[in-house]
Formats: C-alpha cells, sequence, structure tokens
C-alpha cells in the first residue's frame, strides 16, 4: 500500500468519525414543545411568562381529559426582569429543555400592552434562532396572556392551535379581524410611516364553560396599545387595506334595513398620493364584488335595473364602514394604514418634512377620499324571491 493510498483510508475513517458523531443529540423525552408564548406585567418582577407545552403521547388521544395526566398542554408561569431570565426561571419546575421550533403564537397581556408596549419585547424573541418569527401575535383583551393561554380549547385540544385557526378562519370568512405575524408586528414599529393594528382575543363564556373568542382589533400607537375597533369599525379595516377575503354584508332596500343579504367573495383595494395646495391627500380605491346570499324583500333579481341599484346601495354600505374606521383611527392618531408610506413612495421630499411629525400633526388631519366599486356577479338558485310566492299578493317593485 502506497503512502497516498495511506492517507486517503486514514482521512475517509476521520470524516467518517466526525459526521457520524452526535455531538448535540437531544432525546424527544428531553424535550418540551412550546406551542404558546405569554408575556405579562409580572407582580414582582417586570416580566411574567408563560409558556404552553403539548404532550406528543396525548395530542392524538381520544381519551377524555379526565385528568391531569392525560391532558394534551400544559402551562407554566415565571416572572423575571426581562423574558430571557423568566424562561430560565421556568425551568426550576419544568424537567426538560424548551424548545421553540413549534410555537404557533405570541400572546400579550392588555396591561402590558397599554403601560409598557412592545418595544421591549421583540429582542430576545427575535435573538432565539428556534422561536419562528412566522408565529401569529394577539393581544389578550380585557385579561392576561397567562389566563388566556389556561382556556382549554374543546375541538382543536391544543388552545395555541385554536387561536391560529381562528384567526384564519375569522379573517377568511368574517373580515373583521387579521392575522398578524411577528415579524409583520417587528417591521411595523420599525417603520416611520406605519403603525400595526393586532386583533383581540378574549375569554368568552357559554353554556357554563369557556372558550377562546376573537374579539376587535387593538390600535398600537408608539409601540402602546391606545384603542380598540371593534365589528364594522374593525371590517373598515381590512376594506382599506385590501385584506378581506370573504364577508357577509347587509344593504337596505326601499327604507327596509338590512333587507338583502350580500356575500362579498373577492376585494382589493389601491393607495396613492397627491400633494394640493402644499400638503398631501390620499385616495383610496376598493373594488368588490359579490353574491345575492339572502333576501328579505320580494324582489325580482332578473331586473338588471334593480341589480344596478343594488350595486349603488352596497357600494353606500362599504363606503360608510371604510370612511367610518379612517376617522377613528385618525381621531387616535395611528396610521395603521401605512398611509405614510404611500406619501414616502411617491412623494418622498415631502416625507422627508412631515415624517417627524406624521401621527401627532399631519395623519389626524390628512384628507382621504374614498371611491368605491362594487359588483354583485350571482344571485344563486332563483330570481325572485321565495317571499314573492309565500306572498303572493305583494307586488315584485320594477
Amino acid at each position: 500500500m502506497t503512502m497516498r493510498n495511506l492517507l486517503k483510508g486514514l482521512l475517509a475513517f476521520l470524516l467518517c468519525v466526525t459526521f457520524t458523531a452526535c455531538w448535540d443529540n437531544r432525546e424527544l423525552t428531553d424535550i418540551a414543545f412550546v406551542v404558546a408564548l405569554g408575556i405579562d406585567k409580572g407582580e414582582h418582577f417586570p416580566y411574567r411568562v408563560t409558556i404552553q407545552i403539548v404532550n406528543p403521547s396525548n395530542a392524538n388521544s381520544s381519551q377524555k381529559l379526565d385528568s391531569k395526566e392525560s391532558e394534551v398542554t400544559h402551562s407554566y408561569s415565571e416572572e423575571g426582569n426581562n423574558i430571557f431570565e423568566a424562561n430560565r426561571r421556568i425551568s426550576k419546575t419544568l424537567s426538560r429543555q424548551l424548545h421553540y421550533g413549534h410555537a404557533m403564537v405570541l400572546v400579550v397581556g392588555e396591561e402590558l400592552a397599554k403601560t409598557e408596549g412592545l418595544y421591549q419585547l421583540f429582542d430576545g424573541v427575535e435573538r432565539d434562532n428556534e422561536f419562528r418569527p412566522s408565529a401569529d401575535f394577539i393581544i389578550a383583551k380585557g385579561t392576561t396572556a397567562e389566563d388566556l393561554l389556561r382556556v382549554p380549547a374543546e375541538l382543536d385540544k391544543i388552545p395555541a392551535a385554536k387561536i391560529k385557526k381562528l384567526l384564519q378562519e375569522t379573517e377568511e370568512t368574517w373580515g373583521e379581524n387579521l392575522d398578524v405575524k411577528v415579524n409583520q408586528v417587528i417591521r411595523y414599529l420599525m417603520s416611520a410611516g406605519s403603525e400595526p393594528v393586532v386583533t383581540g382575543f378574549k375569554i368568552g363564556r357559554q353554556g357554563g364553560y369557556e372558550l377562546l373568542v376573537a374579539d376587535g382589533m387593538g390600535l398600537i400607537r408608539d409601540g402602546k396599545l391606545v384603542h380598540w375597533l371593534e365589528d364594522k369599525y374593525s371590517r373598515g379595516v381590512l376594506w382599506v387595506k385590501g385584506k378581506i377575503k370573504s364577508t357577509l354584508i347587509n344593504i337596505d332596500w326601499k327604507g327596509q334595513k338590512n333587507a338583502v343579504g350580500i356575500e362579498i367573495v373577492r376585494m382589493y383595494s389601491k393607495m396613492s398620493s397627491r400633494i394640493v395646495g402644499g400638503k398631501p391627500v390620499i385616495d383610496v380605491y376598493i373594488g368588490a364584488e359579490g353574491n345575492v346570499g339572502e333576501l328579505r324583500v320580494p324582489i325580482n333579481l332578473s331586473n338588471p335595473n334593480l341589480i344596478f341599484e343594488m350595486q349603488r346601495n352596497l357600494e353606500k354600505a362599504i363606503l360608510k364602514e371604510a370612511q367610518a374606521t379612517i376617522a377613528a383611527v385618525q381621531k387616535e392618531s395611528t396610521d395603521i394604514f401605512s398611509f405614510g408610506e404611500v406619501v414616502h413612495r411617491s412623494q418622498p421630499k415631502v416625507w422627508k418634512q412631515l415624517k417627524d411629525n406624521w401621527n401627532k400633526v399631519t395623519f389626524p388631519r390628512l384628507e382621504v377620499h374614498v371611491k368605491v366599486e362594487a359588483y354583485i356577479r350571482r344571485m344563486g338558485l332563483r330570481n325572485e324571491s321565495i317571499l314573492r310566492d309565500i306572498h303572493s299578493g305583494d307586488q315584485v317593485p320594477h
């Protein structure tokens, strides 16, 4: 054997030894999989951190949760001078190493969001290479993050999974909440021309049981929670931002309130800015398409003139919600619509003069024009309302 072949054999042996060594392996029985992280204001320290961990052996079990051993998730809480320290203190009561690679939700308590704000919360989270920046971010409305994470989930078994699914479902089918990720909140906080808006979750009651409920959207200004938008004001945010995937909007007809239910199946919005009299003006265009979902009055949907009139009423309803929301948000002096970024992109020189006092001075007085164009595409399986057959003496309007 030549020296060359000997060296090759030695090198191959060393490579095999090096690459097959498990120097950083961790057994599953030594790991606690964190699925949710909650942060509250502490009683003895600045922060109180709650983690929700999942027990994989019970996650797919069909047995009833009638004992502590059969529970799918467990929550642990500790306080500390910072989030990192509070996390380490949890090791006093938990015998496993925390793993954040499967974290789905980051929850902040309302009191902490109002008083201390969000700026101090993200440094440790963002530095952790295990924590997912795509985790959902919510605020516990009227309660603490700890209490919210301890509410059991009925169908999903894991409360963090239910929160994630609720966010997705309510955004896709109702349009009054927004699925916001941790990295998006961080980006908004770092931007001079926009502020984050975050979905709130509260603890509701039904049939004597506690349950998680998506409720309203929190306005953030200078990193702190300043106001809650609810109901149609919440949907107004999504109208302007072009985030509605589907929703149901009721319109009036011939003096009767909420007479026609329209299912919005698609929409989009565009924003632009211009300078008028030395001041920025924002133009918002909203386009929407919908289907007739339900009628409470006898209308002949085969009449195109009535459809055109219905479309105009739909445009008025959407316009009313969007304008009311813009006015409410301007009153709170927090640009959640990113109007500042629109001005920055189109008039950078003007933005340079306005950015330092944008939220306090310019945004509350900003002139915003909203234009809506709506179209009704489908009528369902029948043109005439069933009410015409029931009340055969009624006249169908022409």
